[in-house]
């Protein structure tokens, strides 16, 4: 409804304005997404949808994204992501439900990097 509502102002729809648009719907969510995460208790957990939103891959069990995002091993990280997929956070290749959640961890986590 936001880009909608761009378009409607006769605003030529760009890769910029999505951009400035996914921004803006994260600033709005950003207490929901962050209560979601808060919701989270275990911090390997929290870890694992912070390093899969910055570098989506399809395996989070590689030595090579385990040691990048210090997460441990990867038996640890597979209980993790297990549980994140029975939350519905993720589904079964790794990847987030909702993209919009997956967005909101770029936007609020960038600046960690």
């Amino acid at each position: 409804h936001f880009l909608y509502s761009k378009a409607t102002e006769h605003v030529r729809l760009s890769p910029k304005i999505v951009d400035t648009v996914v921004a803006e719907l994260c600033l709005d969510l950003d207490t929901e997404f962050e209560d979601e995460v808060d919701s989270i208790k275990n911090r390997r957990q929290r870890m694992i949808l912070k390093a899969l939103a910055i570098d989506q891959t399809n395996k989070p069990l590689s030595s090579k994204f385990l040691k990048r995002y210090q997460l441990g091993p990867a038996s640890s990280v597979q209980t993790a992501l297990k549980g994140l997929i029975e939350k519905g956070i993720l589904d079964e290749k790794y990847e987030f439900v909702d993209p919009l959640f997956k967005a909101w961890f770029v936007f609020k986590y960038r600046k960690m990097l």
